[in-house]
């Protein structure tokens, strides 16, 4: 996740993170992805390592399902940076040609709410399921957005 939020930063350093199989996929170079005349294709490669994240997320998920329920500090131990990941990784697949240009970050509320929530919520599969749904559902709904 970090390597597609961190696309604009790398550029600055140029440093390149992102695979070059990925890049070579949608007919660019790696060191194409900051050229504006490329903005079409870096945004789909950004999209691509989007649905690679998506994958690893997924299994993250079940993962901390499997945590027993009394693990709690454990639970949260994984459960506040996954769910991070999964807000910004629903920023990035929104608009990828702004993620492009600009660092993307969640808010403070948006850190203090995954928190709050997670503290509350960690003990019941049930409850984290549902939070793990809303979160998929918007990132699909984003990605097919994307496509269109």
């Amino acid at each position: 996740m970090n390597i597609a939020r961190d696309i604009p930063a790398d550029g600055v350093r140029n440093t390149i993170f992102v695979p070059e199989d990925i890049c070579q996929a949608r007919g660019i170079l790696p060191r194409q992805l900051w050229e504006e005349g490329h903005r079409a294709e870096a945004s789909q490669v950004l999209l691509d390592l989007v649905r690679l994240a998506d994958r690893e997320v997924r299994a993250a998920q079940e993962y901390i399902l499997d945590l027993p329920w009394y693990k709690f500090r454990l639970r949260l131990f994984c459960l506040w940076p996954l769910l991070m990941s999964q807000d910004t990784l629903a920023l990035l697949a929104k608009d990828p040609a702004a993620a492009l240009a600009g660092r993307v970050k969640i808010t403070r509320s948006q850190v203090r709410r995954i928190v709050w929530t997670t503290t509350a919520t960690c003990w019941s599969n049930l409850a984290l399921r549902f939070q793990f749904g809303s979160r998929n559902n918007l990132l699909q709904k984003h990605l097919r957005e994307a496509i269109a």
